[in-house]
């Protein structure tokens, strides 16, 4: 268990901490007369803290070490601002983004349940113990810790009243129920859709351009073992904004992931909206990169940051909003692992 003690109301704060160009958020919470805090990255989909249900979705570690109460009202620049040996664990720049109450509520070794009350972040959050997933950004760590905002809520006021029923939320957003559309692609329990849609990249070593499908619709597993379903309407959401974004000069970067040895930087310069069999974006791009990566089943994965909405019906995540982070070039793209299944 993370914090010693439960079921009383102490002091939090959520610093904004910026060293040598890395920023992530650090949550501190009150534990007797001293604080105990973890940090959590802010890069790529990792990179919104919000108060919504389902939003965050923040990765990080559990600190060693614990912070004087005096960090509940600290904002600036410590002495070792761009980090060193002399001050390990409090060097950088620090913005307070949050403060305010906190309650521990059940705790297991697995997680810890919090209930905070603050001006922008409020009611239930769970602090959820998971093996390491990212050996290369947390080195050294068998476990890290994900920060999130769940849909099943009670009120911070209620946080202590065990007769007090949890409620789920339903944020208000374009999908709370099952599209339209659903109907139509549900199949028998364990029978999965064929598509005829080839989804591995087409190389172009000369004139050092590609092409590929970036996203299609159906149900994907991510690399956490999260099922998602994308509507055909968040396709055609999903192309118009990445169009919106090349009509405006922005870029959209493509390189590798997933720690594969090739090393793959370029950017896209189309996308295309198709509707058969199933509506799905075709991206081309050019590249600067090893030519050898042809000789292998490559394909491309969208790196999102998602609003999504849970649904009952097909026991997954339906998202209706997204940000294009980049999208990556992977060996094992989601979209050869895709079905489309009704769970009864």
């Amino acid at each position: 268990m993370i914090f010693r003690s439960n079921n009383q109301e102490v002091d939090f704060v959520v610093h904004e901490h910026s060293v040598g160009g890395t920023i992530d958020y650090q949550l501190s919470i009150q534990d007797g007369d001293e604080l105990r805090f973890l940090s959590f990255l802010r890069t790529g989909e990792m990179a919104t803290i919000s108060d919504v249900p389902n939003i965050t979705r923040l990765f990080g570690r559990e600190s060693e070490d614990t912070r004087a109460l005096t960090w509940l009202t600290y904002q600036g620049m410590t002495k070792n601002s761009e980090g060193g040996d002399d001050d390990p664990h409090t060097p950088g720049v620090y913005k307070i983004l949050d403060s305010g109450k906190a309650i521990v509520g059940h705790q297991t070794e697995e997680y810890s349940e919090v209930f905070l009350s603050g001006e922008s972040l409020s009611d239930r959050w769970i602090i959820r113990k998971l093996p390491n997933l990212f050996p290369s950004v947390f080195k050294g760590s068998d476990d890290i810790y994900l920060l999130w905002k769940p849909p099943v809520q009670k009120k911070y006021e209620k946080a202590l009243n065990s007769e007090e029923p949890y409620n789920n939320i339903n944020c208000a957003c374009p999908v709370n129920n099952a599209s339209s559309k659903f109907a139509e692609l549900t199949k028998e329990e364990g029978v999965a859709m064929g598509s005829t849609i080839t989804t591995d990249m087409l190389f172009n070593p000369e004139a050092k351009t590609f092409e590929g499908v970036g996203a299609a619709e159906g149900t994907w597993i991510d690399m956490f073992g999260n099922k998602y379903t994308y509507t055909p309407e968040f396709i055609v959401h999903n192309y118009e904004e990445q169009r919106s974004r090349l009509a405006a000069g922005e870029i959209i970067q493509v390189n590798t992931h997933h720690e594969t040895e090739h090393e793959f930087e370029g950017r896209i310069t189309e996308v295309q909206l198709f509707q058969q069999p199933i509506k799905h974006i075709v991206v081309k791009g050019t590249y600067n990169g090893p030519v050898d990566l042809d000789d292998r089943q490559f394909g491309l994965s969208y790196e999102y940051r998602l609003r999504s909405v849970w649904n009952e019906e097909f026991q997954s995540w339906v998202p209706f909003e997204a940000t294009t982070d980049k999208i990556s070039v992977v060996e094992r793209p989601a979209c050869k692992v895709c079905w489309i299944n009704k769970v009864k």
